[in-house]
């Protein structure tokens, strides 16, 4: 009962220190303007994802409208994935499949092939939405192999969770397992807790 408690409190001071961060930044957006102005509206859009998701869509297209007028294109590529991310989440699949390749596309002109590596991320889970799961497979593993070779980490956990959720809806348990598996070593390697207890229980 004492660790519920204290695992309550750990979350009720993560959520004041989060909302107290997005205040900040929205108070920001009054004093600033051009690129700066994108990159906050794109911060604010990500982290109101999940908890605001109305208010995360306002932002998210006021920073496409902006970064597009000023010839913005990272800024440009970060907001269509946002909001690919936001209506996948909200199973808005057909829409969220057009902004994450709008969002590969800036990427690629920016060379910035780790976005690249998150369209297509978005694209595996919509297919695995839509029970498609070769398609998932084959969007989720393109990503992580442009993960792998950043080297980063906490990306690649994501990346092999994703594919071991996909493996495990095609009833390939083993599969599943082994990836899980392999997802928690990398978890270790980060000392996340989180990660591990998270891929721990889904093993």
């Amino acid at each position: 009962m004492r660790f519920i408690g204290l695992l309550f409190l750990f979350f009720l001071s993560y959520c004041v220190e989060a909302q107290s961060k997005n205040d900040s930044l929205v108070k920001l957006l009054d004093k600033i303007d051009g690129r700066e102005r994108v990159d906050v509206l794109n911060q604010l859009s990500w982290t109101l994802k999940s908890s605001y998701p109305e208010e995360a869509i306002q932002y998210g297209t006021e920073s496409l409208q902006l970064s597009k007028q000023i010839d913005y294109n990272i800024g440009t590529a970060k907001g269509f994935y946002h909001l690919s991310v936001i209506y996948s989440i909200r199973s808005n699949i057909d829409f969220s499949d057009s902004l994450a390749k709008k969002a590969e596309e800036f990427y690629r002109i920016e060379e910035d092939m780790l976005g690249v590596g998150r369209s297509w991320n978005v694209l595996g889970i919509n297919y695995r939405k839509r029970a498609n799961y070769g398609e998932a497979l084959k969007y989720l593993q393109k990503a992580l192999a442009v993960f792998e070779s950043f080297n980063d980490t906490n990306i690649i956990i994501k990346g092999k969770s994703n594919i071991a959720t996909v493996y495990y809806y095609m009833g390939n348990y083993d599969s599943a397992l082994v990836t899980h598996l392999n997802t928690i070593e990398y978890a270790k390697r980060l000392n996340d807790l989180d990660l591990m207890y998270n891929e721990k229980f889904n093993v």
